[in-house]
């Protein structure tokens, strides 16, 4: 085709060259740091001159004359793209007018972001003195590993940082996301502080400030920006920190001195003993960290699970151990909530087995033909779940092994406890309930200071009663072969509300945008051969491309948000009179000729309302018609769309509504959290400014469940 085209005299540049270009528009460049070909080390710092590793003994280079080394980690400077974003006058506005908006309309009834917390007002802003200009530049560092391979032998480290000056709306947006530096595989690093020292040298320069220019009136100021929070899951962290991974420590947690018991290989967290009103929480942990290190004692590292020195403390932006918040996506949708499903179908303990010497039935067991029936309810119910929901649900008995954490979301969220209730044990199920209470409220946009004292009552509960049903299983002492269900998730679960009033809603320091992330980048990894140097180079192009659009002086404003709700996909119909004699009593007389007919309702960025009109093929469209929406005295009332209608009124102002069927005999279980209708009844007219969100239904035994993002148990 390149050919071809040519012949013709079209030409086309490559994509170095092009990439080439980028860089020198941009000022995005790549470094490409020496490290040892077992990934051992980054030969940085104290190693920046050795010619072979000091652990494997491997040679740096290949061909030492003309210094070419075996493996390189990738690393892109910061203080460039920084400089890059403020010299544009439209993303000058947003960087510095988001916190300030923010630190204005403060309630201190509620904590709406990262800049509500105490970590943020107590310690930045009023023990540190950081954060006194506008343009200061906060950030969230995080880091995690992913494989490129489906055989799970080659794994690769990307660290990025998000930039918390963003807006929650645009921060976590893939091209908004910044890539710090790859960390080349099949390996993890041995060493990690190593392969972290350009990025901290770079951030300890930002702490200090740099020049930069505002594009809105092109003035140059000094430009600081700190790391205010580092998060990853809990191998990455501890490593990371300079503590014991979990499963190795006798006291695994980073925010309390808990002791762990010893199982047969792996140490486990019970809390007997523990003092859940008063925990032994870690304090002046830097000085701590600083003992253990002069001291050089195996006893000191094991009595406070302390292994070394981090490099991130040279950073004194960060806490140790406040800016370490537990990943809610690892630790609840990736760890407890399959732990518990595993758990009801007898998979996680040897001693559930039927083939176990000591096997008797537990209350928490699910029979088979309960397994059944829950994994049909949800595969017939696919159709039925919106896409705006989650993930069209799978049958947990065949696919639980490979549920990703949205599908692990979906089923702790939406559809575990409607489909347990009276097949599992009611203690079981209360416990479960309250694990979805406690991540419901935990990940809201906007959290109430009285909700995270409600987090604080449940977190315990969940812990004493899990611990009651699965550690001792009704009987007085616990059962040293149950010690496996006390992993240090369920730990980290007491100390959640701390986090947030911290840090902030849960959901700006989850993990999923990390995730993203890594879901964007591997595929690009496209040689076979160079994984690694694949992928790097497709990142650092992706950067570029991702900061083309700040290139210049731009006068322009910040785009301004489109109009919602906002109505899509017009056609032609016409109102039958019972209709029309139902509208005329809420917009006076109408012409028809100004009835515009609409199949789609847009009532947010990441929620469009579908209709009957709007439906495609019924064997494979998935339902988004069925709304809920607030009725007379802001009750809850729910429906499912026909079609949608724009009108003008006698009092001239335009109307949008909705015909709906309205779903009858509503019943709101409160106590059991579960929400069931009878019918589709009647029909009738609603403003569309009154839906709320979108349901889902489950048809399980003859009953219609309802349900949905909007907490309907208030």
């Amino acid at each position: 085709m390149k050919r071809f085209l040519q012949e013709q005299g079209i030409i086309f540049p490559s994509l170095r060259r092009q990439s080439e270009r980028l860089e020198k528009l941009t000022g995005v460049k790549a470094q490409f740091i020496d490290c040892c070909r077992d990934n051992c080390i980054a030969f940085t710092g104290e190693y920046a001159d050795k010619a072979e590793c000091p652990y494997c003994q491997q040679d740096r280079f290949q061909d030492p004359d003309h210094k070419k080394p075996w493996k390189t980690a990738l690393y892109i400077p910061l203080v460039p793209r920084l400089r890059l974003q403020y010299r544009n006058a439209a993303r000058a506005e947003v960087l510095t007018g988001y916190r300030q908006s923010l630190e204005q309309s403060e309630s201190g009834t509620e904590v709406r972001d990262f800049f509500d917390g105490k970590l943020f007002r107590d310690f930045h802003r009023r023990e540190l003195g950081l954060f006194g200009d506008p343009h200061d530049v906060a950030l969230h560092l995080s880091l995690d590993g992913v494989q490129l391979t489906n055989m799970s032998n080659y794994e690769v480290t990307p660290v990025i940082y998000i930039n918390l000056n963003l807006p929650p709306q645009e921060r976590y947006k893939v091209n908004n996301i910044l890539a710090g530096m790859l960390i080349p595989g099949p390996k993890k690093p041995k060493v990690l502080d190593t392969f972290l020292r350009p990025l901290v040298d770079e951030l300890l320069q930002l702490g200090n400030g740099v020049s930069a220019v505002d594009g809105r009136n092109c003035v140059e100021f000094r430009l600081p920006a700190w790391v205010t929070m580092v998060t990853g899951d809990g191998p990455a962290l501890a490593e990371a920190i300079g503590m014991k991974r979990p499963g190795n420590a006798v006291r695994p947690c980073r925010t309390c001195m808990i002791r762990a018991e010893k199982g047969s290989r792996i140490y486990y967290v019970p809390h007997s003993g523990y003092d859940f009103e008063n925990p032994p929480l870690r304090s002046d942990v830097r000085r701590w960290i600083k003992l253990v290190e002069e001291g050089d004692s195996d006893d000191h590292r094991k009595e406070t699970g302390i292994t070394r020195s981090s490099i991130l403390l040279e950073l004194q932006s960060l806490h140790f151990t406040r800016s370490f918040p537990v990943d809610i996506m690892h630790l609840v949708l990736q760890n407890i909530t399959p732990t518990l499903f595993k758990l009801w179908n007898r998979t996680k303990l040897a001693v559930d087995k039927s083939s176990h010497a000591n096997f008797q039935v537990r209350r928490y067991h699910l029979d088979d033909e309960a397994v059944e029936t829950i994994s049909s309810a949800l595969s017939d119910a696919r159709a039925n779940i919106p896409t705006y929901l989650g993930h069209a649900p799978r049958r947990i008995d065949n696919h639980h092994k490979g549920y990703k954490a949205a599908e692990w979301e979906a089923w702790l969220t939406l559809f575990g406890v409607p489909l347990l209730d009276q097949r599992l044990d009611d203690q079981c199920v209360d416990n479960f309930r309250i694990l979805s209470r406690i991540y419901t409220i935990a990940t809201q946009h906007s959290i109430a200071l009285a909700d995270v004292g409600v987090l604080d009552a449940l977190v315990v509960q969940f812990v004493r009663s899990y611990e009651q049903i699965y550690l001792y299983s009704g009987e007085s002492n616990k059962d040293p072969q149950r010690l496996p269900v006390c992993s240090v998730n369920v730990h980290y679960l007491l100390h959640l509300p701390a986090y947030i009033r911290d840090c902030g809603p849960a959901r700006y320091w989850w993990q999923f945008p990390m995730e993203r992330f890594c879901g964007v980048i591997k595929p690009k990894a496209r040689s076979k051969s160079r994984l690694g140097t694949s992928l790097a180079n497709a990142i650092v192009l992706t950067e570029r491309l991702n900061h083309a659009m700040f290139i210049g002086y731009s006068d322009d404003t910040a785009a301004q948000s489109l109009a919602y709700p906002a109505l899509k996909g017009g056609y032609t119909a016409r109102l039958a009179p019972y209709q029309r004699t139902r509208l005329e009593r809420i917009c006076g007389d109408v012409d028809l000729q100004d009835v515009r007919f609409y199949k789609r309702c847009r009532l947010r960025d990441d929620l469009t309302v579908g209709s009957a009109a709007s439906k495609g093929r019924a064997d494979i469209s998935r339902s988004d018609s069925r709304i809920c929406y607030t009725g007379e005295n802001n009750e809850m009332r729910f429906g499912a769309v026909h079609f949608f209608i724009q009108v003008v009124s006698t009092y001239e102002q335009v109307q949008q509504l909705a015909w709906i069927s309205q779903l009858e005999d509503i019943d709101i279980d409160r106590e059991k959290r579960v929400a069931t209708f009878g019918r589709e009844g009647s029909r009738t007219w609603v403003g569309v400014a009154s839906i709320i969100s979108l349901i889902g239904i489950l048809k399980h035994e003859n009953v219609n469940i309802i349900v949905t993002d909007v907490d309907l148990f208030k």
